[in-house]
Parts: C-alpha cells; sequence; structure tokens
C-alpha cells in the first residue's frame, strides 16, 4: 500500500507541476507533506510519527542496533531548491537571453549546430557526475533558444539526457 502511495504521490506532484496549480516549492512541501499524512492514517501510525520521519529523511537518522548513522537527503535537497530558485529567477529576468541570441547568430539558423552546442555544454557539465546541475543548467542556457528557433523541446531532454547517461556509466559516475 505504501507503494502505491508513493507513486500516487510522484504522479500527483507532476500533474500539479505541469498544470501550474503549485509552485516548485509548493509542490516539494505540500504534497508530500499530505502523502505522508495519508501514510499515518493507512499505516494505523500517530500523527506526530510523520514528524519523525520528516526528521528522519531530511536530516539523518540513527540505528538502534548498530548505531550507524544514514544522512538524509538534506544536502542535496537545498542545492536543487536552491538551484530551482536561482534559475528559475535568471530565467524570468532574461539572464540567458543574450547566450541563445550569441548562439542564434552562430547557429545561422541551423538547428544542426545548436544540438551540437547542446551536447558539448550537457558533456561539459555532466563531467562532475550532477545530473541535477546538468539538467537545470542546460534548460536554463537552451529553453528559449529551442523555443525561438522552433525546434522540439523533446530534442533538448534527449540531447541532454544522453551524455548524463553515457558519464553516469562510467566509474566515476
Amino acid at each position: 500500500m505504501l507503494t502505491f502511495l508513493a507513486l500516487l504521490m510522484i504522479i500527483v506532484f507532476i500533474v500539479l507541476l505541469s498544470k501550474n496549480k503549485l509552485s516548485v516549492f509548493g509542490a516539494l512541501t505540500i504534497v508530500p507533506f499530505v502523502f505522508g499524512a495519508i501514510a499515518t492514517f493507512v499505516t494505523g501510525a500517530s500523527f506526530l510519527d510523520l514528524f519523525e520521519w520528516i526528521k528522519d529523511g531530511v536530516l539523518f537518522s540513527v540505528n538502534e542496533e548498530t548505531g550507524k548513522v544514514s544522512m538524509g537527503v538534506i544536502s542535496p535537497a537545498i542545492v536543487i531548491l536552491f538551484a530551482v530558485l536561482y534559475f528559475g529567477l535568471m530565467l524570468n529576468v532574461g539572464l540567458f537571453d543574450p547566450l541563445c541570441e550569441f548562439f542564434i547568430k552562430k547557429a545561422k539558423g541551423d538547428p544542426l549546430k545548436v544540438t551540437m552546442a547542446t551536447v558539448l555544454t550537457a558533456t561539459v557539465v555532466t563531467m562532475n557526475g550532477d545530473t541535477t546541475t546538468t539538467i537545470i543548467i542546460c534548460v536554463a542556457a537552451f529553453l528559449q533558444l529551442y523555443k525561438q528557433m522552433n525546434i522540439k523541446l523533446i530534442y533538448l531532454a534527449v540531447i541532454i539526457v544522453t551524455p548524463i547517461g553515457i558519464f553516469n556509466q562510467l566509474p566515476w559516475g
């Protein structure tokens, strides 16, 4: 049942974001909290257990028997939330417009040159092994360019993900 709830939570999260019903921050906080409350009801746990689950998942938890500490998701979560805020703001104020105009001039209307620039950028950025950063940087830099040149956005997604997949298969990935 909890697996079904987790899958449903992901689906609701994606639907709410795609229909612009919630901001990214709202979706990242409200949706898991609501589904956590539902999970407490389904499992018969106390509502206060929800806050213990949040603490264990976000910060850390200690195994009582072995004393082993399991780190939570706070470090990557802060990076992702910062990146979403920062690059969202930078897109809205037009920071990447000069970059897009530069690539359009260099491409001279040639979509192949634009896609090659995307591949090179994604390859260089993904060398550090951070998938989230690669996607955020490449989407922020190339989304408007692809829209202005009427290139299908699915091409952008595939071009960004391909180097990520290759580098994640390497030993340091």
